[in-house]
């Protein structure tokens, strides 16, 4: 059962079961929007989406970040919050997203005493909140990670994307490369690859989740970061647990689904 938080005069509690066919049934309440537009890749048309990525909602994950010897270097949560509106940056493609971070100051000093990247300006660039870009279409589910603060090692692992539609043993392949203004990692060609391993119900803290599991692998100069994503076709990547190419740990958890 998964639990939603609505933010209303009278706060309650509506539990939805993400599994039970008659689900739809139960979601009248919750505003989702399927515009007419169309995203646009290099001239071919694809339908938008707004069922996930949907303004109105807020997603609020546990991220646990561990080092090699299992001692955690901070426990504290992110916060994403679709604004339902183009992203800026590409409109032509990507929705916008507003991320809220929290931290304590012992984990940034513990981060910051010593950073993955070496000549990343992280403590110059460290932040409550932020925006990204986000991608939801008939073709494909994406998000650029999360990626600032303790967490910038993301950009250099696998992003948050599965291609439509899934099913289990599907593969595809991603990358980025050319990156500027990320210290260690400039003119650096990330490579990933994606695998569907199966179909399963999983528990988190917002409820049972029928969910499937995606098993990535990025590698670069410096090395090889995996990740394994649970993508709920409700929720979206409702867990992303990384290992990063110096062998560190970070688990995003969702544990909360409330109305905003």
């Amino acid at each position: 059962m998964v639990k939603m938080l609505y933010l209303l005069p009278m706060s309650f509690l509506l539990q939805l079961n993400c599994s039970n066919p008659d689900h739809p049934k139960n979601t009248s309440s919750i505003p989702t929007s399927f515009d007419t537009l169309y995203d646009d890749y290099n001239g071919t048309r694809v339908l938008k989406v707004r069922k996930i990525f949907r303004k109105g909602i807020s997603y609020r994950y546990s991220a646990q970040y561990i080092d090699t010897q299992g001692n955690t270097i901070s426990d504290n949560f992110v916060e994403i919050q679709p604004s339902g509106e183009r992203w800026s940056m590409q409109p032509e493609l990507q929705d916008v997203v507003n991320l809220k971070f929290g931290y304590t100051e012992e984990e940034k000093a513990t981060v910051l005493a010593n950073p993955v990247n070496k000549t990343y300006d992280l403590a110059g660039r460290w932040t409550d909140e932020t925006m990204e870009g986000v991608i939801e279409n008939e073709r494909e589910i994406w998000m650029h990670p999360i990626r600032h603060n303790q967490y910038i090692f993301t950009e250099v692992a696998p992003f948050p994307e599965v291609k439509l539609p899934l099913e289990v043993g599907k593969t595809w392949e991603g990358g980025i490369g050319g990156l500027g203004g990320w210290g260690d990692w400039d003119d650096t060609t990330i490579r990933s690859n994606y695998t569907v391993k199966e179909k399963k119900t999983i528990q988190l803290p917002i409820g049972a989740v029928e969910c499937w599991v995606i098993e990535a692998t990025s590698t670069f100069e410096l090395g090889e970061s995996k990740a394994t994503f649970h993508f709920s076709e409700d929720f979206g990547f409702v867990k992303m647990d990384y290992t990063n190419y110096v062998g560190q740990r970070l688990v995003f958890e969702m544990v909360e689904i409330r109305m905003i």
